[in-house]
């Protein structure tokens, strides 16, 4: 045996292992309560915060994003972010609990869904749409509301580098929500086959994209993907946004927007960076209501 392929089976065996560490800690706390679980996570998030990994870039994306506030502000957003950060995670070990929507009841449960007219209008069109949205609150609901209402979409995600934990979380994901589609090769492919069809696309739109255009998010040059005006000036298809906002209790209110208006060039053609800049004016105003409901933990901006 060569030792590139020793190395390469030590690698494989390393990712397994952390693979199943992670598996592990999932189903112990699955085992535990839903709400102290998420609220004595919540309570180790807000006292850990300023020390765990990555709030150095949470801390800069904030002073990027909010100059006018001091140090003191911008810490209290991060707590409330890693609060926020732990609290879905528990939510996604227990989805079962958290999902209980039911259209016909008056109690809406823990998920109140505002825009219940756009959607069912939207699930009857059989129209073509995409839906864009942001890591608020906890994102992973709404597909998931979405599957639970009848509106069939095909969610668009980036899969983990593991791909031991990816195949669970696909398990997971798939036992509750609609379609799942992996940012792999050929994806795009599959998106137009889908769109054509009279298919509905979900996607996130709020992380930096290398390949993308710069526009403007929170008054800096954000390179953002534009694939999703890109598919809407091809098939002239809708568009909307959706997001959720996190209540207190575990409760959460979706909300979707009214279809949007995409900016267009002197032909009549969807204007691509304008479409894509509307969009993240859109996400940017969002966040603004809720700072501390969304993952700043990515570099957004290049620096």
């Amino acid at each position: 045996m060569t030792l590139l392929k020793l190395k390469i089976y030590f690698a494989l065996a390393v990712e397994w292992l952390v693979a199943q560490a992670a598996i592990l800690t999932f189903k112990l706390l699955r085992l535990l309560p839903f709400e102290p679980t998420a609220a004595a996570l919540s309570r180790v998030a807000r006292a850990l915060a300023p020390i765990l990994p990555r709030s150095r870039v949470a801390m800069d994306n904030l002073r990027l994003a909010f100059p006018q506030i001091d140090d003191a502000r911008r810490t209290e957003i991060l707590r409330g972010m890693w609060d926020n950060f732990f609290r879905s995670a528990v939510e996604f070990i227990h989805l079962d609990k958290v999902i209980q929507l039911d259209p016909a009841s008056p109690d809406p449960g823990r998920v109140e869904i505002v825009a219940n007219e756009q959607f069912f209008a939207l699930r009857d069109s059989g129209d073509a749409a995409i839906i864009f949205t942001a890591h608020l609150a906890n994102w992973e609901l709404m597909p998931i509301s979405a599957a639970k209402l009848g509106l069939k979409v095909t969610s668009v995600f980036r899969p983990p580098n593991n791909r031991f934990i990816a195949r669970f979380l696909l398990r997971q994901r798939s036992a509750h929500a609609g379609a799942l589609l992996p940012t792999m090769a050929g994806a795009g492919y599959e998106i137009m086959g889908l769109l054509e069809r009279g298919g509905i696309i979900g996607q996130l739109v709020d992380q930096r994209f290398r390949r993308g255009v710069e526009v403007p998010f929170f008054g800096h040059p954000a390179k953002t993907n534009t694939f999703p005006a890109k598919l809407v000036r091809q098939f002239d298809c809708a568009i909307y946004g959706a997001r959720a906002i996190r209540l207190p209790g575990s409760r959460f209110r979706i909300e979707m927007t009214d279809r949007l208006d995409p900016p267009r060039d002197n032909q009549g053609h969807v204007d691509i960076e304008k479409t894509t800049a509307m969009i993240t004016a859109i996400v940017e105003g969002w966040v603004r209501e809720h700072p501390e409901q969304w993952l700043w933990l990515h570099r957004r901006w290049e620096r």
